[in-house]
């Protein structure tokens, strides 16, 4: 999916504007190509056509929230090297996902929150000597939790405890203030103000990125009724797998013992996109107050 992108942005640099048909072949080209018998999918209630189709539906949700892409892109995958010594010895080479220019000498640069440094060291006896060593690095910003890497992304995911007019003052800041209100929102909910970690912020996140990694289906894992349930109660003391099964479909129960009360999800369609069997309107989400 990354590669189609790719291919879209390195299309616009070029002045062409693909349609949505051609991202999805340029997709599909590359899913014919790659894809062999001894890929292993590891979530076994997934097939290779959820995946392929999680890919087509990514690409236009993508397509569609960001056409005409009239963002002023230079460079796509533009590399840069910084020296680390004067003999030119040693040299970190970063990846810059996409470069836009704002003009006036300006340009914003998009990377990824996990990326990749490679260091390499030229012997004097020449190339075939070369030493290279790599290292992954993450990009965090000062005073914030490790597991927040996109604001408006960071924002987003309030829906589940924030209020709605701190929803609303939140998503309407102007660019200059977006961060320092998100800044606030978390600070009046440090349990240990006078740390520099705030623990609250820290486990929330936490519960977004494991939601992520262990729920996502068509849609990101922390938007799906498992998630938000993960991230409202944490790890359930008790999950009862097929409790039913009768009727064919996957049911799933989660317990949490402290607070009484159980949750149901049921699979209805197969492809392992567990909804809630009873609908649950958080007291904690998005409300006025």
């Amino acid at each position: 999916m990354h590669e189609s992108l790719e291919f879209l942005y390195s299309e616009m640099v070029k002045g062409r504007l693909l349609l949505f048909d051609g991202v999805i072949n340029h997709f599909t080209k590359g899913w014919n190509e790659k894809w062999h018998k001894d890929v292993v999918i590891v979530k076994k209630r997934f097939s290779v056509d959820h995946y392929f189709k999680l890919g087509t539906d990514c690409l236009g949700r993508y397509y569609r929230k960001h056409k005409p892409f009239s963002s002023p892109v230079k460079e796509i995958e533009y590399t840069v090297l910084f020296k680390m010594d004067p003999e030119d010895d040693f040299q970190i080479k970063g990846i810059i996902d996409r470069l836009d220019h704002l003009g006036d000498g300006k340009f914003e640069a998009t990377v990824a929150s996990r990326f990749k440094l490679e260091l390499s060291l030229d012997k004097e006896t020449g190339k075939d000597d070369e030493v290279m060593s790599e290292i992954v690095i993450q990009n965090l910003w000062l005073g914030m939790t490790a597991f927040v890497n996109n604001l408006d992304n960071a924002i987003e995911q309030l829906r589940f405890i924030a209020y709605s007019d701190e929803m609303k003052k939140l998503n309407n800041s102007k660019k200059d203030k977006k961060e320092e209100n998100f800044r606030a929102f978390w600070v009046k909910r440090d349990p240990t103000p006078d740390t520099p970690k705030n623990e609250l912020m820290d486990e929330f996140y936490r519960r977004i990125q494991y939601s992520n990694e262990k729920f996502g289906t068509w849609q990101e894992g922390w938007k799906t009724a498992m998630g938000m349930i993960f991230i409202l109660f944490g790890p359930p003391d008790d999950i009862e797998v097929n409790m039913y099964g009768r009727d064919g479909r996957h049911y799933q129960r989660w317990t949490y013992f402290k607070i009484s009360r159980s949750f149901t999800f049921v699979d209805y369609n197969g492809f392992g996109e567990y909804e809630l069997m009873d609908p649950y309107v958080s007291p904690y989400g998005t409300r006025w107050r």
